[in-house]
Order: structure tokens, then C-alpha cells, then sequence
């Protein structure tokens, strides 16, 4: 055998050994390869579409569900509740509270930072409260920190101190803090003409990358970016805020892909909401009454007529026919069915005959008050809303069907506020309330808020629900019994609690989308992601 073809030979069994060892490599590659698990990454858009556009970007003077949304974004709240009704402490270490309920000490987490650099303190909130508290900022908030007395502890803790046991307090702490260091310069009265309230310095787990405007300056898009000091940590890496003036154009939004998803949608357009698209709606904690006031109309001071008039009116009718399902039929002050109170026309009539009113030709009762022939008649106030205008002409028609005369009265929202819910100017008021807590009950019932600026709106007045309100606010649990004296007064006819509707990308993972209040549905956006990445084990943290 020659050298040549001894090389040659040798040749080929190093191809064939290589070729083995590459195999094995491969192989052991792959199996190790295999035990690798997918983990959350940084990175991806989220684009979300909503009707309106921001002005107070600030957790003491947010009002409107846009100014909401965006100050979840940019304020991470002290606390934040979960789905079991307890609190996720995001900003603060501990809340301790002393035996008789009245002092609450706030003990805030020491590694908070603004996006300007300044370092969170116990500072920061109390100039938060003091300035909830201060007339002159007119803060949506002020009532309801009305009497709290706070003090400095230490550098990151703070007490405050009630007036009287609260047993809803904790929930109040769901504020976001303002930098001290940038509003002191500020006067109060200036302080719903700052540029911070759209551009502000926060520490929330987003913050500003870039505006756009029309020409005339009001914003079209907030674009934001992951704020990587932030003690809520997220994945996705940008989110878009796209703002639009109606709902229609929203929708085409959707379709055109210029965004994601979409918050609070009429149910009348859900059909229109593109097959790709995840439709979350569950019910909200809001209640829509037609609020009854006998001190303007007379004829509804009796109790038989006011409960001749919720059982002429078709509940279910109006959730299936304006809402297409998206609401619940209710029957009681928390927006629960509680006392089974069915639609029942011809009962209706019986009752209100019982009171001395007869049919006339025309089908519609009267009665001979003080030698004049009066109409069973009275008008209804209401915010002029596309749902609530159908609401009301649906009660309208209901309520002319047993010979109840009825006349409808829309109004814009300033107009409705300042010239009919102030002055206590409508017969029937056709309004609604949000329910955080059962404690906020005491607002809208209690004989103390019967007079502006209370939100006692059928002026009901119960010498007996006003203890239970009290006792409620300290902690005793007796909704039940405020729930069976106010359907004792009758004092409003409860109708339904809405849905919301959410169309959310399908490509967004890892959403819990629980609602009490709409910006609510951004609790769970640091568990968001659409990308991921392969890692050992032992690599994950």
C-alpha cells in the first residue's frame, strides 16, 4: 500500500469521525435544548384607541375616563386591588393601622423615583393630600379626604389621622403621588393650568417619548416608553395612545388596524368589531336609576304610584333592545336583584287606580286635584347620551302604554349639572352612580347630601337608613338592611348596571382585564407580553 492511498484512508475515517462527533454534538445540543423554558422578553407595541383627549394627566385632578387612563400609565397608585378585594402594595412597604381604627401609618418603599431623578418621599404625599385637600386646587377628590389629618413620620412614612372610624378607608389610598419638588412651584389656584398636567414628571412604568398634535395643538397620539426605574416593571416596550372624537371613528380605527384595542364601546357597534379581536365584558359596578322627586311634582309623593311605575316599566326590555345584552337588570341602591320585582303592567294600572285616577278618553289617567282635572303626568331629565336618551323615550313608551303621560328633556352635561342636578330643577332625573365600595352609599342616600353639592338626588330622607349609612361607613355590614329601607321609600326606580366592552389583541398574552373603574383594566399590565425568549432554568431568576 502506497502513501497515497494510506492518506487518502486516513482522510476519510477523519470526515467520518468529525462527522460523528458533529452528530453527537448536535444531538446533546438538541437535548439540552430541550429543557430550556419560554419566559416573558421585553419588547413589542401595544396601540390602544380611545374616544376623547386628555387634560389633567394628574391623579389628584383626573376627571374624565381619557384623563384617567393616562394617569394609571404615568402614576402607579399606593395601592392597587385585586380581584379578591384585598390590595397589591405597590408603592408603599406596609399600612399599619391602630386598634380603634383612626390612625393609618403609611410606610412608603425608599426606592421610588421620578422620571426626573428626585427620590419619592413622605414629602411627596403629603403635599398629595394637602393638595387633594385644598379648595383652591379643585381636586375631584376633596370631599372624600375631607377631615383626614396627615403628619410626617419619617422620611418615607406618614400618618393620617381620621375623625372617625372609616372601614372603606384603604380604598382611598388608590391615588398616585405628585412630585413635590416641581407643583410647590405652583400656586393651588394655577394648578388646572400647568403644562404638567400633559406633560407630567411621574414615576408610573411609562413616560413620554413623543406627542403628536393637530395644528391647533390638541393631541391625536401619546407615544410611551417603558420608564426602566419604574417599580412596576412591564414588557411590552411601547405603548401608543390614539385619540378619536367619536365612537364610529374608533370602530374604523379597529378595522384599519391603526389600533389594537379599544375600551368602552357601545354595544350597538360590537358587531362591527373585526373577528380578530378579543371582545372582554363583564358588568360594571355603576347603577342607572330614574330618580324620583316629589317635591318638584306632587303626584309622585305617593308611595302606590311610585311602585306602580317600576312595574310598568320593562327592565329587561331596555337591557336586550338599547344595550343588546351588554347590561344587567337591577332592583336595588348597590345594583344587585334583590327583590324580584317583575314587569307587571296590569298591576301597575291597579295601584294607581287604587289612588282615585280614571282613564280618560284618550286612554291616559286624571283626577280632579283642588277642582282642576290633572294628568298623571311628570318630565324626565337626562344627560343628552345616545344610550340614556333611548333609556328614556323606552320608559316613556312603557309608562304610555298604562296611561302614564311623560315628557322627555335632554340636556349637555354642564348645562345638566349646573341649571337641573344643583338646583334640584327636574321631576325625575334619569342619572347614574358608581359603586367603588358599599360605603359610597352615603353619598347618594344619606339626609345630609340632600342639598347641593350632596348627590342625595331624590332628596330621601330616613332618620333609620341614615344610622345604617353611618354604621356602614364605620365598618358594620349591613348593606342588606340599607338595601331593604331605601326599596321600602321607593324613593327611585332602579333600572340596569352596563358592561364594559374591551376588543383586545389576541397577541397580547398574560392580561387579566378585572374592572371596577375603567383605568382599572391597566392593574395587570406588567403581566402583558407578546414576546418571548428561550432560557435554562437555572437562568431565570
Amino acid at each position: 500500500m502506497n502513501k497515497k492511498t494510506t492518506f487518502k484512508k486516513r482522510q476519510k475515517i477523519f470526515f467520518l469521525v468529525s462527522l460523528l462527533f458533529l452528530a453527537i454534538l448536535i444531538g446533546l445540543w438538541s437535548y439540552l435544548e430541550s429543557f430550556k423554558v419560554e419566559v416573558k422578553s421585553i419588547g413589542g407595541t401595544y396601540k390602544e384607541g380611545i374616544v376623547g383627549t386628555p387634560r389633567f394627566i394628574n391623579p389628584i385632578l383626573a376627571q374624565t375616563q381619557t384623563d384617567k387612563d393616562l394617569t394609571r400609565l404615568f402614576f402607579t397608585p399606593l395601592l392597587s386591588p385585586k380581584e379578591d378585594g384585598s390590595f397589591d402594595n405597590l408603592l408603599v412597604e406596609s399600612v399599619e393601622i391602630s386598634p380603634d381604627k383612626l390612625k393609618y401609618r403609611i410606610n412608603l418603599k425608599k426606592d421610588i423615583y421620578f422620571n426626573d431623578g428626585v427620590n419619592l418621599t413622605a414629602e411627596d404625599l403629603l403635599f398629595t393630600i394637602e393638595s387633594i385637600q385644598d379648595p383652591l386646587t379643585k381636586s375631584p377628590l376633596e370631599s372624600t379626604w375631607k377631615g383626614v389629618s396627615p403628619k410626617i413620620i419619617d422620611k418615607y412614612s406618614i400618618e393620617l389621622t381620621l375623625p372617625r372610624p372609616f372601614g372603606d378607608f384603604l380604598s382611598l389610598l388608590q391615588i398616585g403621588v405628585i412630585p413635590k419638588h416641581v407643583w410647590s412651584k405652583i400656586s393651588p389656584q394655577e394648578f388646572i393650568f400647568s403644562i404638567l398636567n400633559t406633560k407630567p414628571v411621574a414615576y408610573g412604568p411609562y413616560s413620554i417619548k413623543k406627542i403628536e398634535t393637530r395644528k391647533d395643538g390638541s393631541p391625536t397620539q401619546y407615544i410611551l416608553k417603558r420608564y426602566k426605574n419604574a417599580v412596576e416593571q412591564t414588557n411590552i416596550k411601547k405603548i401608543s395612545l390614539i385619540f378619536f372624537e367619536n365612537e364610529n371613528n374608533l370602530i374604523k380605527g379597529l378595522k384599519k388596524n391603526k389600533i389594537d384595542a379599544a375600551y368602552g364601546i357601545s354595544p350597538k357597534l360590537i358587531n362591527k368589531i373585526p373577528k380578530n379581536y378579543t371582545v372582554y365584558s363583564e358588568k360594571l359596578p355603576r347603577v342607572f336609576a330614574l330618580f324620583l322627586n316629589p317635591a318638584e311634582n306632587t303626584v309622585l309623593e305617593s308611595k302606590k304610584i311610585r311602585q306602580a311605575l317600576e312595574l310598568a316599566i320593562d327592565k329587561q326590555s331596555i337591557v336586550d333592545t338599547v344595550f343588546f345584552s351588554y347590561a344587567s337588570e337591577i332592583d336595588s341602591a348597590l345594583g344587585n336583584m334583590n327583590f324580584n320585582i317583575p314587569y307587571n303592567p296590569s298591576e301597575a294600572e291597579k295601584l294607581i287606580e287604587e289612588e282615585g285616577w280614571k282613564k280618560n278618553e284618550e286612554g291616559m289617567y286624571s283626577k280632579e286635584i283642588n277642582k282642576n282635572t290633572t294628568l298623571l303626568s311628570f318630565d324626565i331629565a337626562s344627560p343628552d347620551i345616545e344610550e340614556m336618551k333611548e333609556v328614556a323615550e323606552e320608559i316613556k313608551a312603557n309608562l304610555a302604554l298604562i296611561g302614564v303621560t311623560v315628557s322627555t328633556h335632554f340636556y349637555e352635561e354642564n348645562n345638566l349639572t349646573q341649571n337641573i342636578i344643583r338646583p334640584r330643577n327636574y321631576d325625575a332625573l334619569l342619572f347614574g352612580y358608581e359603586i367603588e365600595r358599599s360605603s359610597d352609599l352615603y353619598s347618594f342616600w344619606h339626609s345630609t347630601q340632600i342639598s347641593d353639592p350632596g348627590l342625595n338626588v331624590s332628596l330621601f330622607k330616613n332618620t333609620e337608613l341614615d344610622v345604617a349609612l353611618e354604621q356602614l361607613r364605620t365598618g358594620s355590614d349591613n348593606t342588606e338592611k340599607i338595601e331593604n329601607l331605601i326599596n321600602a321609600g321607593k324613593p327611585a326606580i332602579f333600572l340596569y348596571s352596563p358592561s364594559f366592552i374591551y376588543a383586545f389583541p389576541k397577541n397580547i398574552k398574560g392580561a387579566s382585564i378585572s374592572v371596577t373603574s375603567a383605568a382599572d383594566r391597566f392593574n395587570s399590565l406588567r403581566h402583558w407580553f407578546s414576546k418571548t425568549r428561550h432560557v435554562w432554568p437555572f437562568l431565570i431568576q
